[in-house]
């Protein structure tokens, strides 16, 4: 079995591997942060998004906790903010944290981070795919539809989306 803290039948390793979901370290690549960045939305309220590579493309983890740390132009902490976030087996994961208040302060410069090592387990996702995304006149709205075309039951979808200019720079970010 993949839960005899041996290693059997076809695993790679024990417990991991082969028949098994759980995905062996020695196969596990880490993932890497793309970039990151704060917007602000309005006085003293700012969004945080942060890009995340993942090269483990038939593999997910779950409750994978994170940071988001927001500072200042003296390199001063402004705020932190923590969560968890399930990385799906897809190359380029969005990360989005909204509302985070920071009173009188001007953000500067943004880090983000995995506290929290992944646990990798073999999985695959619903082929969900967007349509009709309409940009207001303005750019400050971003509309779309998330279709199921499968007959498979789907639940709990988190859509995130991002916003970038012409020249490929993130602009604004929502969940």
């Amino acid at each position: 079995s993949c839960f005899d803290r041996t290693q059997n039948q076809d695993e790679r390793g024990t417990d991991c591997g082969g028949v098994c979901t759980l995905v062996c370290q020695a196969d596990v690549r880490a993932v890497s942060v793309l970039w990151a960045r704060a917007f602000e939305v309005a006085p003293g309220y700012y969004s945080a998004a942060a890009y995340v590579r993942n090269d483990n493309l038939s593999a997910g983890a779950k409750n994978i906790r994170y940071s988001f740390q927001l500072f200042d132009k003296d390199n001063l902490l402004v705020v932190e903010r923590e969560g968890t976030v399930n990385l799906p087996p897809v190359p380029t994961i969005p990360i989005v944290e909204s509302n985070i208040q920071i009173g009188n302060r001007t953000v500067a410069r943004t880090l983000f981070s995995l506290i929290s090592t992944p646990v990798w387990k073999a999985t695959s996702i619903a082929p969900l795919r967007v349509t009709n995304q309409q940009l207001s006149q303005d750019g400050s709205r971003l509309s779309a539809q998330v279709v199921n075309d499968t007959l498979s039951d789907v639940r709990k979808v988190l859509v995130t989306g991002v916003l970038f200019d012409a020249e490929g720079v993130a602009r604004a970010a929502s969940q």
